[in-house]
């Protein structure tokens, strides 16, 4: 059966792997977790850690501009109403 783990443990783990305060070994036996499993989370780690922080400015310049598209669409609703509402005030 394949043991999963939750990517808080992975991160625990590849940390950990970093600091150099522990072998890879004694990170394994502590975690119950295959050598090579530590050093691909370490590997992995190293090459996309980079992408955590990326992502949330990515993320944040999305919901930006969704809520800018979401404004304007109601600024055009607000301004057929008011258009229509002046026709039948006859202004």
């Amino acid at each position: 059966m394949k043991k999963t783990y939750s990517p808080k443990l992975k991160l625990k783990i590849a940390l950990e792997a970093l600091k150099n305060d522990k072998t890879i070994s004694q990170i394994c036996q502590e975690y119950s977790v295959a050598n090579s499993q530590v050093y691909k989370w370490k590997k992995q780690l190293l090459d996309e850690g980079s992408s955590i922080f990326e992502n949330a400015s990515v993320a944040r310049t999305n919901a930006q501009t969704v809520e800018v598209e979401r404004l304007y669409g109601q600024i055009g609703k607000l301004t057929v109403e008011l258009n229509f509402a002046k026709k039948c005030a006859g202004l």
